[in-house]
């Protein structure tokens, strides 16, 4: 009966995370056709690369915590005050870590010409550190209990997806898009905190011993997960360096695409994690990773499915979201199709698997040792294939990191 109730906490979790996915990558997708045929794929390519550059400071400010916490929050569920003190902690990190952001982005801003000729649609984008800032998604997962900030997201997102349609009506507008984006994650970000407090009975403290703590516990994961977006989310911003905005706007395009068709399974692999994160601590560790290769083969399955329709109708999908043909899109598309089936995997053996089997460091090691080369592989390939080599580079990377996962389970379950 036990087991019965741990599958049905399971499978809640997946259908409001779902949901809550679906808010955060598909409403925003469904904007894209209409932000390329208004601001222009050149404009679209300035607003990735601002968010892009965004996006290195919200990897710093949420430093690891979305595991390393979440797997705390789902060890000690049933101690208030511990949940108290963690919430404590992380939130104080957090904060000193946007201060932090902002200070640095400043300096790199008015440093460089690129960014200062627009500096106004950097600083729109790096407000969203203030609602993913408050926005404590990793308290809510360690809990398995989503279902509390998923409906509210869904309508604050739904509206500023209507903001979008009501206020970006021609090229000079682009300023406004990474503004709407960022408000909406502050007001998500405000709601969610205070549900947060009120429903959990959060207890505020501050003890330097707990800070300590959280940051010796994230400061792995936080080399991970940063090294992770490099390849994953950074490419964009690499791209811009060495080439030009149209390219970036091609390649952005196809990525986001592929992205939130990867985030199909993300609900999957988040419910997973806090569930596998207490599971794991009571079993052995072949059993834990008998328990993946089964869950393995469900994953195959469904990603071969997914890859294989992305590949026929990659055309079509382009041509309906840009409103004309963009062979160099489809083209990445293609590419970058693969990015679903080998970075879905590496969730599953590395995040799931790794981290929760307590081998953070050879994980990190290796996504580190990944980020380095996609660093060199998009600068080099980028700069003489462009938007195709960016892809090229991102695939290669996700293959790469695949490869060196999956031989440390082979050589764990073997032992």
């Amino acid at each position: 009966m036990r087991l019965s109730e741990d599958r049905k906490l399971v499978f809640k979790n997946i259908f409001f995370l779902g949901l809550m996915q679906g808010a955060n990558y598909i409403l925003p997708f469904i904007t894209i056709p209409y932000l390329v045929r208004t601001i222009g794929i050149e404009k679209y390519g300035l607003v990735a690369f601002a968010q892009s550059f965004a996006a290195y400071f919200v990897i710093f400010t949420d430093y690891g915590f979305s595991l390393s916490a979440t797997k705390l929050i789902s060890i000690n569920r049933d101690n208030s005050q511990k949940i108290s003190e963690v919430f404590s902690s992380v939130l104080f990190v957090k904060l000193a870590f946007v201060i932090l952001s902002i200070i640095f982005s400043t300096v790199i801003i008015f440093s460089f010409k690129k960014f200062y000729s627009e500096y106004e649609i950097f600083y729109f984008s790096l407000l969203i550190l203030i609602g993913q800032m408050l926005f404590p998604v990793w308290l809510f997962q360690g809990l398995e209990k989503m279902k509390y900030i998923t409906f509210i997201n869904i309508l604050i997102k739904l509206f500023f997806t209507l903001c979008i349609f009501i206020f970006i009506r021609q090229e000079k507008n682009y300023l406004y898009v990474p503004l709407i984006n960022s408000l909406g994650f502050l007001v998500g970000g405000l709601v969610a905190f205070y549900i947060a407090i009120k429903q959990f009975n959060i207890k505020f403290s501050f003890n330097l011993a707990n800070i300590k703590n959280q940051l010796i516990d994230g400061w792995h994961l936080f080399l991970a997960i940063l090294s992770t977006n490099i390849y994953r989310n950074a490419n964009t911003f690499f791209l811009g360096l060495v080439s030009t905005n149209t390219a970036v706007g091609y390649y952005a395009l196809a990525s986001k695409i592929i992205i939130s068709l990867q985030a199909l399974m993300s609900p999957i692999g988040q419910s997973l994690y806090p569930h596998l994160s207490k599971k794991y601590h009571t079993i052995s560790r072949k059993d834990a990773i008998k328990n993946l290769f089964s869950i393995a083969k469900y994953y195959g399955l469904i990603l071969f499915v997914i890859v294989f329709l992305v590949l026929i109708f990659s055309n079509f999908i382009i041509k309906i979201i840009a409103a004309k043909p963009m062979i160099e899109a489809v083209i990445d598309m293609r590419v970058l199709s693969f990015v679903i089936f080998f970075g879905s995997f590496n969730y599953l053996f590395g995040t799931i698997g790794l981290i929760n089997l307590n081998f953070e460091r050879y994980f990190t090691k290796c996504i580190v040792f990944v980020s380095i080369f996609d660093i060199i592989t998009c600068l080099t390939l980028g700069y003489f294939f462009k938007d195709l080599g960016a892809s090229i580079a991102f695939v290669a990377s996700e293959f790469f990191l695949l490869l060196l996962v999956f031989s440390k389970i082979l050589r764990i379950h073997n032992e």
